[in-house]
């Protein structure tokens, strides 16, 4: 591959995320406070605000592992996003201002 390819693949980032990768009622949630929807696509979680009528953010999984399930807090400031159909399933919060992150294993995800 020459320098000038190399050049133009290197400078392609993903900037919005079309579609939906799940078809449970653990794969879309939203919050009541932030007006924000949470949806997965695959290893990505999709932030949507429904008051701007935009998508506003993505989250891609590190070890690129589709999530299986999500929940936003009722705060609205922590995502949580979990992998269970692996061997080593995990949860994943991110805090949704700076996109933190702490792992758990956990296979199932509420906010109460």
């Amino acid at each position: 591959m020459d320098k000038m390819n190399k050049d133009k693949e290197s400078a392609f980032q993903i900037s919005k995320i079309i579609g939906m990768g799940s078809n449970d009622q653990f794969s879309i949630t939203c919050s009541k406070k932030s007006g924000k929807i949470a949806y997965i696509c695959g290893p990505y979680a999709i932030l949507y605000d429904c008051i701007k009528n935009c998508q506003t953010n993505y989250i891609q999984n590190k070890n690129n592992k589709a999530f299986s399930c999500l929940d936003i807090s009722q705060s609205g400031n922590i995502l949580a996003c979990g992998e269970g159909r692996f061997k080593n399933p995990e949860i994943i919060l991110y805090d949704i201002s700076s996109e933190g992150k702490i792992k758990h294993n956990i296979m199932l995800i509420k906010f109460i």
